[in-house]
């Protein structure tokens, strides 16, 4: 078995930003050359996760939705957080659904994910330069 590691920048925009990263994930699986294992994918970056979806015209509101139920749970606890969830922006509904890494296939010498499904780096604290890790292991 290979191991083979890359890591790629992406520029994020002020704010909230949802950017589809498959293009660049499916270069580094070229160079990268084997044709079947997994990719493990990484964002060290604080405020950042990633995620696999299968709709981009949805995805913003739909993770957004996401996060206001898993705080809306959490403040029925009685840590108070039901009271303030009007006054936060919707950066932290993202960053309450974290996922710093994701692992997915690699058949035929490229992501073997549904023809619909694509990466997105979800970016809570733009503009910057967030690093992309990408591990390839397989034959």
């Amino acid at each position: 078995m290979r191991i083979w590691t890359s890591r790629f920048d992406v520029e994020t925009p002020e704010g909230v930003s949802f950017e589809d990263i498959t293009p660049r994930l499916e270069l580094a699986l070229t160079s990268a050359g084997a044709p079947a294992g997994f990719c493990v994918v990484a964002v060290p970056d604080d405020g950042c996760a990633l995620a696999l979806v299968d709709d981009l015209d949805e995805t913003a509101e739909d993770l957004i939705r996401l996060g206001r139920n898993h705080l809306l749970q959490r403040g029925a606890t009685g840590d108070g957080l039901r009271d303030r969830l009007d006054e936060l922006a919707d950066a932290g509904y993202v960053a309450a659904v974290p996922a710093e890494t994701l692992t997915l296939p690699v058949r035929d010498g490229r992501l073997a994910c549904g023809s619909w499904e694509r990466v997105l780096l979800l970016d809570t604290r733009g503009p910057a330069a967030r690093q992309i890790d990408v591990t390839v292991m397989g034959l």
